[in-house]
This record gives C-alpha cells, structure tokens and sequence, in this order.
C-alpha cells in the first residue's frame, strides 16, 4: 500500500508541490510491521510530527493480530483490535479539533453502529 510510511506521504506531497495537497491519514494501512503493530504509540506519534500541518482527515479503524505461524495483521472494526485509539483521537484533535474521522470497511449499518459506539465510549464522549 502506498504511501507506506510518513516518510513517503512527505515525498508525495513535495513532489506534487501544492500547497492545498494534504495527507487522508490511515495509518492501519502503513502498520505492516511487528514494530509499527506492537509500538503503534510510536508509530502514531511519527506519523502526526512528519505530517503536522498536512493532515486533511484520518480514517478510524483498528487492527488485529491474526493467530498464524506466520506474521499477518487484520483490518479490523473499533475495539476489536490493539491501536491505541485514545492516543489517534488526541493526536487527530490536536492537528486539527474539527478532524474528521472516516471509520469504514465494515459489512453491515450495526457494525459501524457498534464501532462508533465503542470509539464514544472509550472517549467518553
């Protein structure tokens, strides 16, 4: 998936060199490592200090480590996987309090249902 890293949103968006080009955040996507996946507090804060001042929007998801002898990782709704959704949601606010947070992928209206209700509830919102 490109880009895969902050690192490549930032060339991207110099080599399209317009000021009104922006990154839509979705850092699942770039968590493709057993670093990125087990420090995602880390990976989340490089990916807001690389693209301060450029992030349009984020989308809000989660992410899960499937049970294989292999490494393989899951896009997941809120709350049924381990991205430290609270640390996304202050990062998100402070680059922007108006952030919006696209959650998506899910199959059925109950399931975004219950993945906004798990993102309030964890926020206290």
């Amino acid at each position: 998936m490109i880009p895969s890293s902050p690192d490549e949103y930032v060339r991207l968006m110099e080599a399209v060199n317009r000021e009104a080009f922006g990154a839509h955040l979705d850092v699942v996507n770039m968590i493709t490592s057993p670093e990125r996946y087990f420090f995602n507090d880390r990976f989340l804060e490089e990916c807001f200090t690389k693209l301060k001042g450029k992030i349009c929007s984020c989308h809000l998801k989660d992410i899960n480590l499937k049970e294989e002898y292999t490494f393989q990782l899951e896009e997941c709704a809120c709350g049924k996987g381990t991205l430290d959704i609270e640390l996304y949601a202050k990062l998100a606010t402070a680059e922007d309090p108006q952030m919006p947070m696209i959650i998506e992928h899910l199959t059925t209206d109950e399931e975004y249902i219950q993945s906004v209700e798990y993102v309030k509830k964890r926020l206290s919102i």
